[in-house]
């Protein structure tokens, strides 16, 4: 398929981004201090939060990192799981904002080029994003509750107290959006566009990031690869038909809040490998077919497209 139905978000490609010392001036300067930012400010959030929650966490700092660390689901009160949160979304915006700052220097071009086509960020996108993907994700996780009941009740279905609740679901709203921003910057933004500066292949432009994306999450489980592979391919073809990483900000959001209030809280634990589950796969692949087929239904018609916020 030609690349001229997606003019928007890849006409600031130049061919100097191919030149090898600024493709690993970015990859290999701006990867490692990426980490490094990324790395101190997880530290001193991560010591932070623990500090916080040592009383909850067991009254001792060491617990605390123990608890943080593992896992550790025993009965802990909601509002602790924001130390993890709080860990993930600043460590994650960090991170970009290191890595974005040095790619406008080496490629000469604002840091807004590098997340939308559009002469400002688009909100209006972000929440039409969040707003498509939310239901479709939420019918999927009943029925995947129904399919495999979890062992114990998703965070927001706790006999807990409403104030550790709300939050709760307040830290994941925040600290979810930075990493899901962050994620999208990256993968459906900087990513896209310089896979293009290396080929006009409109799959191999979708396909190298998407599969980045999903080594990135370095999840042992055969499934999640593939759900995260496909995800980063529709993603970077809703990026593309909409300009920017907006619009899949906010389904990426809607896809780990989700997960966050009604499944399992999200935890700095390392991923287990899962049998392969066809039915769940297919889940999956069904809510990404959805929201691609509201994009181009709304990229379709001018006046619903102004109403989504994705015409750039």
């Amino acid at each position: 398929m030609s690349l001229d139905r997606f003019p928007d978000l890849l006409a600031v490609v130049r061919p100097l981004e191919r030149r090898p010392l600024r493709v690993i001036g970015a990859i290999v300067g701006g990867g490692a201090l990426a980490f490094l930012a990324s790395l101190v400010v997880s530290v001193i959030v991560l010591v932070a939060a623990a500090l916080v929650f040592v009383e909850p966490l067991g009254g001792s700092l060491a617990s605390a990192f123990e608890t943080v660390m593992q896992g550790k689901r025993d009965g802990r009160p909601l509002p602790t799981y924001l130390a993890e949160l709080s860990t993930i979304g600043l460590g994650f915006a960090a991170a970009l904002a290191v890595f974005l700052a040095l790619a406008s220097r080496i490629y000469g071009r604002p840091i807004l080029s590098f997340l939308t086509a559009a002469g400002r960020f688009r909100w209006g996108a972000v929440g039409a994003g969040f707003l498509v993907a939310a239901p479709v994700l939420a019918a999927v996780i009943g029925v995947e509750i129904l399919r495999n009941p979890p062992p114990e009740p998703g965070p927001l279905l706790r006999d807990e107290a409403l104030g550790g609740k709300l939050a709760y679901a307040a830290g994941a709203v925040v600290f979810l959006f930075l990493a899901a921003f962050a994620e999208e910057a990256v993968f459906r933004g900087w990513a896209l566009q310089q896979t293009r500066a290396f080929t006009r292949s409109l799959w191999v432009i979708l396909l190298v990031p998407g599969v980045l994306f999903s080594l990135g999450h370095a999840d042992p489980s055969l499934q999640n690869f593939f759900v995260r592979a496909a995800m980063g391919v529709a993603w970077g073809w809703i990026a593309l038909r909409t300009g920017g990483v907006e619009f899949t900000t906010g389904a990426h959001l809607a896809n780990n809040l989700m997960i966050a209030l009604f499944l399992t809280p999200i935890t700095l634990e390392a991923p287990q490998p899962l049998p392969f589950d066809v039915v769940g796969l297919g889940l999956e692949l069904t809510v990404l077919a959805s929201l691609v087929t509201v994009v181009e239904f709304g990229r379709r018609r001018p006046q619903l497209a102004r109403r989504l916020g994705i015409v750039s």
